[in-house]
C-alpha cells in the first residue's frame, strides 16, 4: 500500500492483544530466555495474521508505526511490556527486516466491552530519516 506522498505503508489488525512480557518470556534453569507457551500461541496468532496482508516484504526504510491495543479491561495494563512479542512477530513475518528501523511509535489503549472484541491495530509507514 502506498500512502498519498508515495512512502510504503503497512495496516493490519491482529486477533487479542499481546500478553505482557512477563506471560511471554521465561527463563530457564541454566538462565536462558525461553518463549512460553502463551507467547508462542499470540505469536503464531499474529504473524498468520500479518502475513495475510499483502504488501512488499521487507520495508526496508526508517519506521513510523502506530499500534491500537483494544483490551477487554485496563487491569494492571502496562502498555510498553506489550511491544517485545509484537515487533517479533513483526520481524519474523517480513513486515520489515527489524525493529531497529523504528524512529517513531505511537499507541493508545482503547478499551473494548467484550473479550471477544480485543484486538490490535498496526500502521506501519516508512519516513524520511530525521522526520
Amino acid at each position: 500500500m502506498m500512502t498519498t506522498d508515495g512512502a510504503k505503508t503497512f495496516e493490519a489488525e491482529i486477533p487479542g492483544v499481546p500478553p505482557s512480557l512477563w506471560r511471554c518470556y521465561g527463563i530457564n534453569s541454566r538462565g536462558g530466555i525461553f518463549l512460553t507457551k502463551a507467547g508462542r500461541s499470540w505469536k503464531r496468532e499474529a504473524m498468520f495474521a500479518l502475513l495475510q496482508v499483502p504488501h512488499d516484504r521487507p520495508l526496508r526504510g526508517r519506521i513510523a508505526i502506530r499500534v491500537r491495543f483494544f483490551a477487554h479491561s485496563r487491569g494492571r495494563w502496562d502498555i510498553d511490556n506489550r511491544f517485545k512479542v509484537l515487533f517479533d512477530a513483526m520481524t519474523e513475518a517480513g513486515v520489515w527486516s527489524d525493529d531497529s528501523q523504528v524512529d517513531r511509535l505511537e499507541s493508545e489503549v482503547v478499551i473494548v466491552p467484550t473479550k471477544a472484541a480485543s484486538r490490535t491495530v498496526v500502521v506501519v509507514s516508512e519516513i524520511e530519516e530525521g522526520k
